[in-house]
């Protein structure tokens, strides 16, 4: 997990796609915890290296002394992870730790000064042990749960501290996820006033609370008010962001949907291309993440009776997928399926419905029943399309039973 020339492993990568920094330090405190219990084991495991082995032996088994190093560390995860660079190799490591100042002396040999560590701004353990809990709430998509624990943790928080900042956000978050718009636009708002205190002007953390506001007003149905908080929230996000793309593409996405869903499509179409331009130089032409934004853009000109476009972005994505996934993939399969809800548009269903029935037999054999929704309704097109209602009428009934069981 902590460099070398080992690989951050998948799952964890997508942990620390979805989750804010103050997580990703309770994850990697987590881990050090287990690291020091036995570091040798840990080292010879590949979990961490040699040298960093010999570190974590010396260190004084306390959240004070460890914490500055997890949220180093998690910082140059972070920042490996969402701009799509590879593995971190051990020097990164140790640069990303040169403001650690408690952890630095110790693993170069000189001694720690408890004094300096105990007056590291630290997240009371009882607060702690909270967050830590709502993170595995998070995993199992438990997010009402989380959001108890997370409002346990905010009342034990020292007033306008730093911990109660880091919890203001992460509960903020759990409750737009929850749709609880008027909850988490108070604890944004709270977030934003604590931050002025606590955090940089271009900290990520205020750009993607301005980003959370702009989602409330639209909700609200706000569109003026939530145009002008998107935009605040990219100004700040552009610096915050500089060194993360795949996560400022995700804001100009979000935006250009904004846009879209206005059908104001001369601002929307811009944001889609550089957030794509962002993506494919971070991970390359031919990543599946690329392929799914071209899958996104294939769906929004669909939405467009754009049939022309919606068709080549689909193939482009298709071109991907068939490199790099076998031929039964379930993802394949549901491409394919918009391909041929592309083809009935056009009215060219000899060629969609080879391709839907294809889509349906490996998403029966391959993936869980709520997967045949979509293209069964897909298919209920084409077969009301071409004058077959009794086949559509028994297919739009499975699709009834298969939406009743979600």
């Amino acid at each position: 997990m902590f460099g070398g020339d080992m690989e951050i492993p998948e799952q964890l990568k997508e942990i620390i796609r979805h989750s804010s920094e103050a997580e990703v330090v309770e994850i990697v405190l987590m881990s050090l915890k287990e690291a020091i219990k036995d570091p040798d084991a840990f080292a010879k495991a590949g979990n961490i290296p040699p040298m960093l082995a010999n570190g974590l032996k010396m260190l004084p088994k306390t959240d004070a002394a460890l914490r500055p190093m997890a949220k180093s560390m998690a910082q140059m995860l972070i920042k490996q992870v969402k701009s799509g660079g590879g593995t971190p190799s051990f020097d990164d490591m140790q640069e990303s730790l040169g403001d650690a100042s408690s952890w630095m002396s110790n693993f170069m040999g000189g001694a720690v000064d408890s004094d300096s560590a105990a007056a590291t701004p630290a997240i009371p353990d009882n607060v702690t042990r909270l967050i830590e809990q709502s993170i595995e709430c998070k995993k199992r998509e438990d997010f009402a749960q989380a959001e108890e624990l997370l409002k346990e943790a905010l009342d034990l928080c020292p007033i306008e501290g730093p911990a109660t900042c880091q919890v203001l956000n992460n509960l903020a978050t759990t409750q737009l996820i929850l749709d609880k718009y008027d909850a988490a636009e108070a604890n944004l708002k709270q977030f934003l006033k604590l931050a002025e205190k606590h955090l940089a002007p271009d900290d990520h953390h205020i750009a993607s609370s301005y980003f959370g506001l702009a989602m409330v007003r639209e909700a609200q149905n706000k569109t003026a008010d939530a145009d002008l908080l998107y935009k605040k929230a990219l100004s700040i996000a552009e610096k915050a962001y500089v060194n993360a793309p795949l996560e400022l593409a995700h804001m100009l996405e979000t935006l250009a949907n904004f846009y879209e869903g206005q059908k104001l499509w001369r601002k929307a179409d811009p944001l889609f291309q550089r957030a794509f331009q962002l993506r494919e130089k971070a991970l390359g032409a031919e990543d599946l993440e690329v392929a799914e934004q071209y899958v996104r853009y294939a769906l929004v000109h669909e939405s467009r009776e754009h049939f022309a476009e919606a068709e080549m972005f689909c193939y482009k994505s298709l071109q991907i997928k068939y490199k790099l996934l076998e031929k039964d993939d379930p993802d394949l399969a549901r491409n394919q399926a918009l391909l041929a809800s592309i083809y009935i548009g056009q009215q060219e269903y000899e060629k969609a419905e080879p391709i839907i029935k294809q889509s349906i037999d490996v998403l029966v054999e391959k993936s869980d029943p709520d997967e045949l929704v979509y293209p069964l309704e897909i298919y209920a097109r084409l077969l009301n399309a071409t004058g077959r209602e009794e086949e559509a009428k028994e297919v739009t009934e499975r699709v009834a039973v298969l939406s009743a069981e979600e």
